[in-house]
């Protein structure tokens, strides 16, 4: 006689965003440059794209300088290759609508930064990281710069509708239609296309935080300055990649900026939510700190001025983004994102880009790591003595400061998460840049994305695949892998009946509801799946008259776990599963979860007359189809490893426990199984006692 306990893999459930990450190498790119001074350059003006690998491969680059054009690059593991585009790549200054969108394709994941220049004259520059096209978004809110502010909108593919409703600070001229603060600029972007907000001259004092944008595909979004020029500091041009909502964080480190040139900078906090309290506490060279704070509402900013020998922290409450706008006395300078302490990498390649001379300034690493793993950082390999350390008293972080030769791939790492950004300055020319970070992975908005059917014989689900840019579709499920939808147009279907895909059926209150997830994965390279990205729940009902049924479905997270029916009974015998090991407290309801690694309490009990004895066989895990192999947990009355263990053996009741654990290649549940024979409780022969029953030893 046998009863059988089924065991799931379950994860979380109700819309539950499992936090996995993308870094910002990876294999495709859109960008553009963007104008540096209010006239065209007639020469000296570079637009330039560094390459960084770990491995070697290729990339192709696709380009406008009045003729779309595509180039390959070769990128070399370990290096930093250079790609340098015509001068008419650039855009024009103004606010307008132009063909000269830049994309990247390669077949290996790279880090890709873009530095653009104009020597002649004006001895302006600054670079930027590149996100990833994974790691971009249809929502942003842009903090911007100061002064003489634009911003530029890169689409991705054709009919792209993008919003911009302005926070700004002066006026926009856009098809001779003037748009001031609180005005919305609409336009539609065909694959190629750039749009730009910006200004045809250097004396606005043009600001653009609180910008908002949406779009109706996932676009690039960069920020930054025409150029900025004031008596007492200049900067020249200024640009930055915005990165989407996602990045937004609650603990940020703006480091010092080593140099001998005087200036100073501005440190912009911008939020994403109303009642957001933010502190902030500025660490000064001679061993001051000086700490204020602030409320700010949704897109509200607030800006922190410093001197560049000081490290500035800001903390709060609820997300905020900060961009470091740095100035120097006799022009220079740079904008850039600062990444919060949660998206920091471990990895990093990086090298000085090209300047015009001998840099008065470095190139310099700045790094921020942990104060508990600083001496795990590494450059080239090697423990580095000549990293001249701060460790920062309001936050357990340190913040190190290295001098690299020009032109040379350093290769920076970590076990612990760190953020390394490289900086340099040339008499008037400047520029910074991080060498990566990560964010929350895509996307944010599924609610809207997906609609919901429930027809009489099973779910109809349709998925927009447009908020799912450069996704693999067939990473998407709904319940378990095999239940992958069907692409029509931009819907991937699915159409299943509600006895499939690990649908979980229960009757109450008269209804009977039917319940699933659709879920994003994602595979590790041996194929095995690691992370959830995101998952979204379904439900539909309809009333019933009849008996309750319950069918329960595997599901997968990170933290993986155990779920089963609790307690199902047999003819003469239940399976019950406890907790604790004093068998109080059982689990509940249709779905007992339990850890991977953490005891599970088994009772196997008899209710028959008590002049019969029940006497536990085996047990044994087995995959729901019955073709695998089993796994044993009990043979012979004998638990098979240290991992099970039999606890109390009684005429009607044995209890034991075992280690919570997963296997191969499950699709439709574990099932628990236990033989067990009654026997009269007069019988005394050895199969009617519970013992283990071992196979005698031969000795000789």
């Amino acid at each position: 006689m046998e009863n059988i306990l089924k065991l799931f893999w379950l994860m979380f459930s109700y819309n539950q965003i499992c936090m996995a990450f993308t870094d910002t190498k990876g294999r495709t790119f859109s960008l553009a440059f963007f104008p540096e001074y209010i006239t065209p350059a007639t020469s000296d003006l570079r637009n330039i794209l560094y390459f960084s690998s770990t491995l070697d491969g290729g990339c192709t680059v696709n380009y406008n300088d009045g003729t779309r054009h595509q180039t390959n690059v070769h990128v070399i593991a370990g290096d930093v290759v250079k790609l340098a585009l015509p001068d008419t790549t650039q855009l024009l200054t103004g606010t307008r609508v132009e063909h000269k969108a830049i994309y990247v394709n390669c077949s290996t994941e790279i880090a890709l930064y873009g530095h653009n220049k104009y020597a002649l004259g004006r001895d302006t520059s600054d670079a930027f990281t590149v996100l990833t096209d994974e790691m971009l978004s249809t929502d942003y809110l842009v903090a911007s710069v100061e002064k003489t502010a634009n911003l530029g909108v890169v689409a991705t593919r054709d009919n792209t509708t993008i919003s911009v409703t302005l926070n700004a600070t002066c006026d926009y001229v856009f098809n001779s239609v003037r748009y001031g603060d609180g005005d919305t600029v609409s336009v539609t972007l065909g694959y190629g296309d750039v749009f730009q907000l910006g200004l045809a001259s250097t004396d606005g004092k043009c600001d653009l935080g609180g910008t908002r944008i949406h779009s109706n595909h996932q676009v690039a979004v960069f920020s930054g300055a025409l150029y900025v020029w004031e008596l007492d500091l200049a900067a020249g041009h200024m640009v930055s990649q915005v990165p989407p909502e996602n990045a937004f964080t609650k603990t940020v480190i703006a480091p010092k900026v080593e140099t001998d040139e005087p200036g100073g900078m501005t440190l912009r906090v911008l939020a994403r939510e109303n009642n957001t309290v933010v502190t902030i506490t500025r660490e000064e060279a001679n061993g001051t700190i000086v700490t204020s704070s602030t409320s700010l509402n949704t897109a509200e900013f607030e800006d922190i001025n410093s001197d560049l020998s000081a490290d500035v922290i800001v903390q709060s409450n609820r997300p905020i983004m900060c961009i470091q706008n740095i100035y120097f006395r006799r022009r220079g300078g740079s904008s850039l994102f600062v990444p919060g302490t949660d998206l920091y990498d471990n990895n990093y390649i990086v090298e000085s880009l090209d300047l015009d001379g001998v840099s008065s300034d470095g190139p310099f690493i700045t790094i921020m790591s942990e104060v508990s793993s600083f001496m795990d950082v590494r450059v080239n390999g090697q423990q580095r003595d000549d990293i001249k350390w701060t460790n920062l008293t309001t936050v357990p972080y340190a913040v190190g400061v290295l001098r690299i030769q020009p032109k040379q791939p350093y290769v920076v790492n970590s076990s612990s998460p760190i953020l390394v950004r490289l900086h340099e300055r040339l008499y008037l020319e400047s520029y910074s840049y991080n060498a990566g970070y990560r964010l929350p992975s895509f996307p944010k908005k599924l609610t809207n994305a997906i609609e919901l059917k429930c027809l009489a014989k099973g779910w109809f689900v349709t998925l927009n695949v447009d908020v799912l840019y450069n996704v693999t579709l067939s990473h998407i499920y709904m319940g378990q892998s095999k239940c992958t939808g069907t692409l029509h147009g931009n819907q991937l279907i699915f159409n299943q009946s509600y006895t499939e895909c690990h649908t979980e059926t229960s009757v109450s209150n008269g209804m009977v509801m039917f319940k699933n997830r659709v879920m994003f994965v994602a595979l590790s390279p041996d194929n095995v799946v690691r992370h959830v990205i995101w998952l979204h729940s379904i439900s539909c009902s309809e009333p019933v008259d009849g008996t309750n049924a319950v069918l329960i479905y595997p599901d997968f997270n990170e933290t993986v776990t155990g779920s089963s029916t609790g307690h199902i009974q047999g003819p003469s015998f239940d399976i019950s599963l406890f907790k604790d090991a004093s068998y109080q407290h059982l689990f509940s309801g249709n779905h007992a979860q339990a850890k991977i690694g953490e005891p599970v309490y088994v009772q196997v009990s008899s209710s028959v007359s008590p002049n019969t004895i029940m006497v536990l066989r085996s047990c044994d895990a087995q995959i729901g189809n019955g073709k695998e192999v089993p796994h044993p947990l009990i043979e012979n009355g004998c638990a098979v490893d240290a991992r099970t263990q039999i606890l109390v053996t009684r005429n009607s009741v044995t209890r034991f426990e075992f280690e919570m654990f997963d296997l191969p290649e499950e699709q439709d549940g574990i099932y628990v199984t236990c033989h067990v024979t009654f026997c009269d409780q007069s019988d005394f022969s050895d199969k009617c006692k519970q013992q283990c029953h071992t196979s005698p030893h031969i000795i000789g």
